[in-house]
């Protein structure tokens, strides 16, 4: 993969005939995901899975869905993924955390009843020990050297 950029505004339908990578960003930003080894379809399908995974509260404005996305590819962007293997498991932890904090906010509303206030919360802290499980499994992928094969001429 080149160089890939990509806007964090609302992100178009998701077809074939339009990949994320033919929309041009509006403000020119790092790479969301490292250049080394992730091809661009891979790139685009995480971008867009993460997108239509975030939690959508309520009576969300369209700037309000525009910090989650951008705050969501942020975190993206920080976990450093230089393989798909490393992609995936940086999506599932930003998916995790956020989603996590859905259910948190959900249970803090009054209007709920105890059990499913038990529910929420029993969830928010499974989904944050996923998080946990998905960074330190990246960490130990990030920590490994990348095996190249023998010298040429061998």
């Amino acid at each position: 993969m080149t160089s890939f950029t990509h806007n964090t505004h609302e992100l178009p339908p998701h077809d074939e005939a339009s990949p994320l990578t033919n929309h041009p960003p509006t403000e020119p930003q790092a790479p969301l995901l490292a250049d080394d080894g992730l091809d661009p379809v891979f790139t685009d399908e995480t971008l867009y899975a993460l997108t239509a995974g975030l939690a959508s509260q309520e009576h969300q404005t369209a700037e309000q869905k525009h910090r989650r996305q951008a705050a969501a590819f942020s975190a993206l962007r920080s976990l450093d993924a230089q393989q798909p293997a490393e992609a995936m498991l940086a999506t599932h932890a930003v998916l995790a955390h956020h989603l996590a904090l859905e259910c948190y906010r959900r249970a803090a509303q009054s209007s709920q009843t105890s059990n499913l206030d038990i529910q929420l919360l029993s969830t928010a802290a499974m989904l944050s020990r996923t998080m946990g499980c998905m960074l330190t499994a990246l960490d130990q992928r990030q920590d490994e050297p990348l095996w190249v094969g023998p010298p040429a001429g061998r």
